[in-house]
Order: structure tokens, then sequence, then C-alpha cells
């Protein structure tokens, strides 16, 4: 007579993975009318699908697993298979940093590390926004710094952000130190 019975072989065991480094493009979501439109072009354009309704403060999305609702704070990703899906913004920055490349990467200057010029360039945007207020003045005339690479790459809103940071800084000048430098950056970007 046989054995028919077999001896179990090692139980299979689960194996560990990290995830691949890969470099993804997002944008978040905030509750800004132009901010749903230059993300719903974003996702169109990149040959996504996405509807904005007018009667609540979301996006829809067509994802690979179907339509999703993305929400205020959440971030929309371009995935590397150039899909769109939204993800919450806690487990957006578990998840993510921002890639070395980025303008955001980079630690920007404090004000004793910026150029004359740089110094202008936030003094002429603190102007218009102490006359104009702050939206306008991001609008109509943001800061737009002449040296430092990290200001440089910075969109309207950021380098306009960066010149709020260091307005306590800029407070502090002189009157005639504050006026020199207002003029020179004045003078510097009237010959852009």
């Amino acid at each position: 007579m046989t054995d028919t019975t077999t001896t179990p072989g090692p139980m299979p065991e689960a194996r560990r993975f990290r995830k691949k480094p890969v470099v993804i493009e997002a944008m978040q979501l905030i509750d800004d009318l132009r901010n749903h439109t230059a993300i719903a072009t974003w996702i169109t354009l990149n040959g996504g699908d996405v509807d904005v309704p007018f009667a609540e403060p979301c996006l829809y999305i067509l994802t690979l697993e179907g339509r999703m609702r993305a929400g205020i704070g959440d971030w929309i990703i371009k995935g590397v298979a150039n899909e769109f899906y939204p993800c919450k913004d806690a487990i957006f920055r578990e998840t993510y940093e921002a890639a070395g490349n980025d303008a955001a990467s980079v630690p920007l200057p404090a004000w004793a590390d910026l150029s004359e010029l740089d110094k202008g360039a936030a003094l002429l945007f603190l102007s218009k926004r102490e006359n104009e207020g702050t939206e306008y003045a991001i609008e109509n005339y943001p800061a737009r710094y002449f040296d430092h690479p990290a200001l440089t790459a910075l969109d309207d809103r950021d380098a306009s952000e960066h010149a709020i940071s260091v307005q306590d800084d800029a407070d502090a000048l002189l009157a005639g130190d504050c006026e020199r430098l207002y003029d020179l950056a004045l003078d510097a970007d009237r010959k852009r």
C-alpha cells in the first residue's frame, strides 16, 4: 500500500517591495476659480477628461478606475501613463516630495541674501501691495526678481509671496536705502 499523504512544503511568505522612484506632475486644487480652470486646462491639454461643476468647489476627473471627485485641498496627479487622478493632501505629502530640479525644492533666500536689485524688486511689489491690495498687486504688479535663480524661476504668485515673506526686513530699511533700492529696481524693470 502506498502512502498518498503529502508533506506540505514551506508556506509562501510575503516579500517586501520598494516603490520605484518616479517623477510625477501634480497641481493642488484650491478654492479659486482660476485654479480650477488652470487644472482643467492642464488635464484636457494632456488628453484627460474633467468636469468643472459650477454648483460646488470641486472637479470630477475620469480616471482609470472611473469618475472621481477632487475636493479643495486634494492634489491632481498626472501619473506615469499620462493618467490623472486625485489624491488627498495628507497622503500626497506622505508619498511625494518636490523633485530635485523643481524650483520649489530649492530653499528661497532670506532678505540678507538678496542682491540689491532683488531687494528693490521686492520693494516694488510691496509698495503696490500696500496701495492696491494683495490680490490686485499679485495679478497686475507681481514681484519680478532679477538675479537669484530660485527667485527668477518662481511664478508670479510664488515670487510675490516671497516678497511678502521678507516684508519685515524691508520695513526695517532706512528711508534713503528703501528709495535707492526701489529706484534701482524700477530703472532695471523699465529696461527689461
